[in-house]
């Protein structure tokens, strides 16, 4: 998506240059996954201080506001926290009101809300409870809300993997353009929270992933490629750990062969994870190091943490707590994605989530300096049915192109009616079409469809291809024809049975 958002603005440079501007044009687009399904927030739990304590669902907190999409936070230290408040409108603390017994919780996270992805921080106060019927309830108190980039110089991108070490925030970004087609656009950048001032942190020609900031704020370690590149897999990524110096990506050496989502626990060990290669199993490992002037590979020593028999993923660490880690688990019986903690001294797993959240996944633990409570995120409980959800999603995005609307939509292959007043989209239930405000909602043929578009001339004629997905070459797709005002009203208009794709 935002490949083609910077396709727009260099489009849009070159009318200001040499022509005329063109008439406005709407792009209707989907993302991946469905927004109404994953609408994630941040939540947090406290830690368990006995071996017998358990969580409960009174204890869970939703840090974000429930606006957009929020991901990926991060726990800031005392020091960064300080910072971040200087951020604040005439560089003033927030004062909460002594009634509420003010406990406050400060998150830095990612969000895409105004439609494309920035990176904020909140301030909340917890302070306060409340008695229902259904027991005790938190009641939120005043959130002090900062976006971090706002009015910088980096565009329209995808900020994510947010960190704050000192008065600067590292973070991955895609807004500088690799020059070179089928190339990742990802690395990372530090900022400097006061003055803005940003600096590229990845070599050019290389794309990173996932930085973690040392508990000094002197290295950065980062999941990736290097040199070679993706290799084209999906699901669990064969990258490489590399370490450089946060100031200025400098000193930069790998350290570890096949791992992803490193974490710190002091200056001279972190955590990641790998899918071992003899028995299949993604676990932890601990990578220490020891030499530091400059690092080297052959000196890095790695052991494995977690047992086989599930999968551990995405490792958490406090500053200086060798007790445990928290990591996210897929355990064989369960399809759902659970966050845990790991008892390094004991050797042995603590179940968290899903005690109190048992079929909602739960992805990328952080934990607090303290050591005093875990963070994720997960679905904020929004309904899964999008019929009988009041929330249908045509969401008008700032675009960096004057002359250009942008709408996502929360469905596969939309398209616009020629008049402007209805759209048709793919479901894994078949072809629907509905009115812009989402009413009228309906499907309007059952099987398994591809694009959808609007006959230009013909009212309520729409055209889709029908057929297996991700079928052999050899299996029968169809071009059929809709009328999607008379209920049961399409007809094939192929007969060879293997077309595809289709446009007017």
């Amino acid at each position: 998506m935002f490949a083609l958002l910077y396709l727009l603005l260099a489009t849009s440079n070159a009318w200001a240059e040499h022509e005329p501007p063109p008439e406005s044009t709407t792009i209707l687009f989907t993302s991946l996954g469905s927004r109404s399904v994953y609408a994630f927030d941040i939540f947090t739990l406290p830690l368990p201080i006995a071996d017998d304590d358990t969580p409960n669902s009174s204890e869970e907190l939703q840090i974000t506001d429930g606006s957009s999409i929020n991901f990926n936070g991060h726990f800031p230290s005392p020091s960064s926290s300080v910072s971040l408040l200087s951020l604040l409108p005439n560089q003033t603390f927030i004062r909460f009101p002594e009634e509420h017994n003010s406990a406050t919780i400060t998150v830095v996270y990612a969000t895409e809300r105004e439609g494309s992805s920035n990176i904020y921080f909140d301030i909340v106060d917890y302070g306060s409870s409340r008695s229902t019927t259904s027991g005790s309830e938190i009641e939120v108190a005043p959130r002090v809300q900062v976006p971090l980039l706002k009015g910088n110089n980096i565009g329209v991108s995808f900020k994510d993997k947010p960190s704050v070490t000192g008065d600067c925030l590292v973070y991955v970004s895609t807004h500088e353009d690799p020059g070179k087609a089928r190339a990742s656009w990802a690395a990372v950048y530090s900022t400097q929270l006061i003055t803005g001032l940003t600096r590229r942190l990845t070599p050019y020609g290389i794309a990173d992933f996932s930085p973690a900031v040392s508990p000094s704020g002197i290295y950065t370690a980062v999941a990736s490629y290097g040199e070679r590149g993706w290799n084209g897999e999906v699901g669990v990524l064969s990258t490489d750990i590399y370490i450089f110096l946060t100031c200025d990506g400098t000193r930069r050496v790998k350290i570890v062969e096949n791992g992803g989502w490193p974490s710190w626990v002091d200056d001279s060990t972190l955590y990641f994870h790998r899918r071992n290669q003899e028995d299949g199993w993604i676990s932890i490992y601990r990578a220490i190091l020891h030499s530091h002037n400059p690092f080297k590979t052959n000196s890095v020593v790695i052991e494995r943490v977690t047992p086989t028999g599930l999968h551990a993923f995405t490792p958490a660490t406090s500053p200086g707590n060798y007790k445990f880690i928290a990591v996210a688990t897929g355990r064989p019986n369960t399809e759902y994605r659970h966050i845990e903690l790991y008892d390094l001294v004991n050797n042995r797993f603590i179940e968290l989530t899903r005690l109190i959240s048992p079929q909602t996944h739960h992805f990328n633990p952080f934990i607090s300096p303290d050591s005093a409570r875990v963070g994720y995120h997960r679905c904020r409980g929004a309904s899964t049915n999008k019929k009988s959800s009041t929330k249908f999603m045509l969401e008008n995005l700032k675009s960096p192109v004057p002359y250009i609307s942008l709408f996502r939509f929360d469905g596969s292959f939309p398209s616009w009616s020629p008049e402007g007043d209805r759209i048709a989209f793919i479901e894994s239930s078949g072809v629907h079409v509905a009115n812009m405000d989402g009413s009228n909602w309906r499907q309007v043929y059952p099987g398994y469809a591809f694009p959808t578009i609007w006959d230009p001339v013909r009212p309520g004629v729409v055209y889709t291809s029908t057929g297996p997905p991700f079928a052999s070459e050899t299996s029968q797709v169809d071009i059929i024809s809709i009328n999607v005002d008379q209920v049961g009203s399409f007809r094939k208009l192929t007969i060879d049975g293997k077309n595809g794709f289709l446009t007017l």
